[in-house]
């Protein structure tokens, strides 16, 4: 799966109003199970029984018997996963560079939100190369391994090859998702602290994020 470059000029957390003033004040970062978002509803806009697939097969001419029945596909999907994977994420919402033209006058962000409505509040973080300095302080504090990297998306009705933690379905593509991959047996959501964020982010109600303005040259 071909990688790409990407650089960012910030990073939005999008959640219930007590959570985001959680990290906004105390820095409190949840981090969640893999399998967790495996296992959500379907109908929750997280939900994804494929994250952390490790490789993905386009069948041709299926034939199962069931029953005493048979059934007969011309094709299908085979998703292969690795049932010793166990770690944590933290995702976030990265605003690509590429998509900040300069300007001389202030012109608001454009952002597709439709994807992350899964809270009424928002901490939208400027000082993207603190925050990850301050992440990777927490982690190592707590003396885990990670891995950090954008979310390569991959069209799922075409592509047959390897995957991993970092690899999701087109149809999460408008998730815009960059997240954090820490590696971790115990199988429980952690916590980790960096500290009050009021110096390098914003918290804001979700709807206002649309009306945070740029200017550079």
């Amino acid at each position: 799966m071909e990688e790409k470059q990407k650089y960012y000029c910030s990073f939005i957390k999008v959640g219930n109003k007590e959570f985001m003033e959680k990290l906004f004040y105390d820095g409190e970062i949840f981090c969640n199970t893999l399998d967790y978002f495996q296992n959500l509803p379907q109908e929750n806009l997280m939900a994804d029984p494929n994250d952390g697939d490790i490789k993905l097969i386009q069948a041709k001419n299926i034939k199962l018997e069931f029953k005493d029945k048979t059934f007969l596909s011309d094709k299908g999907q085979i998703h292969l996963k690795n049932p010793n994977l166990k770690g944590n994420l933290y995702c976030l919402y990265g605003v690509e560079t590429k998509t900040i033209e300069p300007s001389e006058t202030f012109k608001k962000l454009d952002l597709d939100l439709s994807a992350i409505d899964w809270g009424d509040y928002a901490i939208y973080i400027f000082d993207t190369l603190e925050f990850l300095r301050r992440m990777e302080a927490a982690i190592k504090k707590e003396q885990l391994q990670f891995e950090f990297h954008p979310v390569l998306y991959y069209d799922d009705k075409i592509y047959e090859g390897d995957l991993n933690v970092f690899n999701k379905s087109i149809k999460f593509e408008k998730q815009k998702e960059i997240r954090y991959w820490i590696a971790n047996t115990n199988n429980e959501p952690i916590k980790l602290y960096l500290g009050d964020l009021s110096d390098i982010s914003i918290l804001l109600n979700r709807n206002e994020l649309q009306n945070i303005e740029y200017d550079y040259k």
